[in-house]
């Protein structure tokens, strides 16, 4: 099934959406760099949480033009705080390549990592690499574990007894931005920004990595 969103003259939203036998849905996301805040605002989360509140396994991927530091890029837009703030409050989680995936042609323009991959971690997935293609995106490879994860929405303890605390470690220095105690912070909103950026990266690994009971 294709579905087409007008959002408004300049910006619209295709997705297409794959299901198989046992639920899990795949979606194809573009969101045009040429939206405006206001249209980014009215419809972007909207879709978002269409797709990430399913409770059956999804994998939402593609070109977002979300930028955010938490993903690797130089600085922030709109639809990047918008999509990162959905993520340290919903049940989703956000994977991408470790460099980045969208070279302009402009070489005086910043590259950034704009192509993502949304999902709810039901399947967990792996070896995320880029692929050189003739256009100014790479495209992004992963591989898909088609047996499904023992998650459950129910409340879980965290067994911190048996933790791999090496591995979750290792996780969060790779995907904090590695110059956040290095920044001179200038005011208190910079410093909540970083709190907030901290908490939500590592609430969100250890739950892979932490055992549950």
């Amino acid at each position: 099934m294709i579905y087409r969103i007008v959002l408004d003259e300049k910006c619209c939203d295709y997705r297409i959406e794959i299901k198989n036998c046992n639920g899990e849905s795949i979606y194809s996301v573009y969101v045009p760099g040429t939206a405006d805040n206001k249209s980014i605002n009215k419809h972007f989360i909207a879709d978002i949480r269409k797709i990430t509140q399913s409770r059956k396994s999804f994998f939402a991927c593609e070109d977002f033009n979300a930028k955010h530091r938490s993903w690797n890029c130089k600085r922030a837009n709109r639809a990047g705080i918008l999509l990162y703030d959905a993520m340290c409050h919903d049940n989703f989680f956000i994977d991408y390549p470790d460099e980045a995936t969208h070279i302009p042609v402009d070489h005086n323009k910043m590259s950034s990592t704009i192509d993502l991959i949304l999902s709810n971690k039901l399947h967990n997935i792996s070896n995320l690499v880029t692929t050189e293609l003739s256009s100014d995106h790479k495209a992004v490879k992963f591989s898909i574990y088609t047996l499904p994860q023992v998650n459950s929405f129910e409340n879980t303890f965290l067994d911190y007894a048996n933790a791999n605390w090496n591995l979750f470690q290792t996780v969060v220095h790779k995907r904090i931005d590695s110059d956040v105690f290095a920044t001179n912070l200038k005011n208190t909103d910079e410093i909540d920004t970083h709190i907030k950026q901290f908490t939500c990266s590592t609430t969100k690994k250890k739950k892979l990595y932490f055992l549950k009971k």
